[in-house]
């Protein structure tokens, strides 16, 4: 474990400013109910490997600050002497100073004032973050009233020797807002703590693309603290970041390594999504003559949304969605750092991988199951273009003709007759090998659709579909982003189709295709839905009175189109055999199940 001892040291410069509660001062840094105050972050999402131990908040002290210098050092000072001189002296066994300043801002006459447009007083702001010194160890000036829960936890990521995380070009770093628009790698993963002065937001140059990241979220609210947005929360730090930070802030069984592997070569695993307490969280891949920094490390992780990621969407255009995340070790003008390298979103989508900038990696995820929050992962050295489909779906009944009232010896009413349906599939294509590095700006793939051979525009209509059988109309629905295609036949109509897909560069180039069919029913003659189950149910109850085994009338699926359909394992002739041997040990149940026999195999079967 860790230990950092924090000095949180409070300071008003104005006098008529009332000073915030004690409890809510507790609350917001130390510690409170919903463990979700500055310091319980940290120590969360370390898994406890940090702890704030011997940290202490100190009284609230007056100083004197005036406009001309506002800046995070003067604060630091003045806390510090302040805090000093009434305290007695107690304040060097720390090893950082977190200094609230209240309200951390002037309210001042306006020289504009009288101008149209123009208020009577102005707001001046006091400076904020960490950087400052204090008797050699690390302060960080908090003005109350435009700090948030976000910005706190960053800063204090600063004074524990957080660097910033680098990735997207972004304007993190253009605090003027103005022309011409200044952009950065710096603050530009949407998916780390240390990025919180932007998550990798591009919106200021009306002539390039814009992107935002927004993972933060609202949590919960401090009774008594004043500042209302303060409670703006999250994300967590990349698993990736805190490995680079401290290898043992992850315990050993949440973490797997790798070599990178070489051409022909995969890697291939599961991953836990972070901040769950169990499974792999993190899979780190080392590159053949890894230095002593890490220069071409790759990180692989999941990010779900939940906990103190939160605020990431499940869907829409924003950087901060759920989804495999990788990052990797490169040089700054800093050092190494480490760098935001792209995302494949989970429901996978068109795009099931992305290439590592600066490798020759490329990762793709294999599958995800949401409900456990895993997802598997191959890595390989090589880039090959492909594209399948995923198709789901299934029949729904519209209506029954001669419906004919039923019942089991077990009591269940079934109903036979010829069942009307229509059939509703989705499609959902998914890519490997295409789309670059994954960058924000880079172009959306192309999927172009055609069914029965006739091509699929806009996001919604009608396909006249010509079959063998004749012309029939398939409605449909295009999902815009995921590519996803939604059909649906009308109910009685028999016929089968291809349902094609090209998927595509941005530009056009690399096309690959890939075919599924869609296939109406129309209809069929047999029992209605859930009647086979019941059907089963019952069979099972007399076999057990009976004693019969499952084994004694089961087989593994056949090769016959309805056994493929309904996975039908009951074998017929190997039942009826068991019935007659068991005929004269248990005549009620044979009866019974000579009866379900024959209403399973003889009447019809759904």
């Amino acid at each position: 474990m860790k230990q950092f001892k924090v000095a949180v040291l409070r300071a008003r410069h104005d006098a008529s400013v009332g000073v915030i509660p004690e409890r809510a001062c507790l609350d917001m840094v130390m510690n409170n109910g919903h463990h979700s105050s500055v310091l319980n972050y940290w120590a969360s999402v370390t898994d406890g490997h940090l702890n704030f131990v011997g940290s202490t908040m100190f009284p609230w002290v007056d100083i004197t600050m005036g406009a001309d210098d506002v800046s995070r050092e003067t604060q630091c000072a003045r806390a510090f002497e302040a805090t000093m001189a009434l305290n007695g002296g107690d304040l060097q066994d720390f090893d950082a100073y977190l200094v609230l300043t209240l309200p951390g801002q002037f309210s001042l006459p306006n020289p504009k004032a009288g101008q149209p447009g123009q208020p009577a007083r102005i707001s001046v702001n006091f400076d904020g973050g960490a950087g400052a010194v204090v008797q050699g160890k690390p302060a960080c000036a908090v003005p109350v009233m435009t700090s948030n829960h976000t910005f706190i936890c960053h800063e204090l990521g600063h004074m524990m020797g957080w660097n910033h995380s680098y990735g997207v070009l972004n304007n993190g770093t253009d605090w003027d807002g103005k022309a011409p628009f200044d952009v950065n790698a710096v603050y530009g993963d949407p998916y780390d703590i240390m990025s919180s002065a932007s998550f990798g937001s591009r919106t200021l140059d009306p002539d390039v693309k814009h992107y935002t990241g927004q993972p933060a979220f609202t949590g919960w609210p401090v009774d008594g603290w004043p500042n209302p947005s303060a409670s703006t929360m999250g994300p967590a730090p990349a698993r990736a970041h805190l490995h680079l930070w401290d290898p043992q802030a992850l315990a050993p069984q949440r973490v797997r390594h790798f070599a990178q592997p070489f051409v022909g070569e995969a890697q291939r695993f599961t991953l836990t999504a972070a901040g769950r307490h169990s499974g792999v969280q993190l899979a780190v891949l080392h590159a053949f003559g890894e230095d002593a920094e890490g220069r071409g490390r790759c990180y692989v992780e999941y990010r779900q949304k939940g906990g103190w990621d939160a605020g990431l969407d499940e869907s829409g255009n924003d950087l901060a969605r759920q989804g495999v995340v990788v990052h990797a070790l490169a040089d700054t003008e800093e050092g190494v750092r480490c760098w935001y390298r792209g995302r494949i979103l989970v429901p996978v989508e068109l795009d099931t991988d992305l290439t590592v900038s600066g490798t020759a990696l490329q990762v793709r995820v294999l599958s995800a199951d949401l409900d456990s929050a895993t997802v598997d992962i191959e890595v390989t050295a090589r880039l090959e273009r492909g594209v399948e489909l995923r198709s789901r779906g299934g029949d729904e009944v519209l209506t029954v003709i001669n419906p004919q009232p039923m019942s089991t010896p077990c009591g269940d009413a079934l109903t036979y007759g010829t069942w009307i349906t229509s059939t509703r599939t989705f499609h959902q294509p998914v890519s490997s090998g295409f789309g670059g590095v994954g960058a924000p700006d880079a172009g959306r793939l192309l999927a172009r659709w055609v069914v029965a051979g006739v091509p699929v525009t806009g996001t919604d209509g009608v396909i006249q579909a010509p079959t063998t059988e004749g012309v029939f109309a398939i409605e449909y629905v295009l999902h815009p982003e995921t590519a996803e295609l939604r059909l649906w036949s009308r109910g009685g109509e028999r016929y089968r189709v291809d349902v094609t897909v090209a998927v595509s560069e941005a530009d056009g180039s690399g096309t690959r295709h890939a075919t599924a069919v869609f296939s109406a029913k129309g209809w069929y003659d047999g029992y209605g839905p859930g009647d086979t189950a019941r059907l089963a149910r019952c069979l099972s109850r007399y076999a057990r009175r009976a004693h019969l085994r499952l084994r004694d009338f089961l087989i593994p699926p056949g090769p016959g189109p309805v056994e493929r359909e309904i996975g039908d394992r009951i074998n017929q002739r190997r039942l009826q055999l068991a019935i007659a041997l068991v005929a004269d040990a248990h005549p009620g149940p044979a009866t019974a199940l000579t009866a379900l026999t024959a209403m399973r195999y003889g009447v019809g079967q759904r």
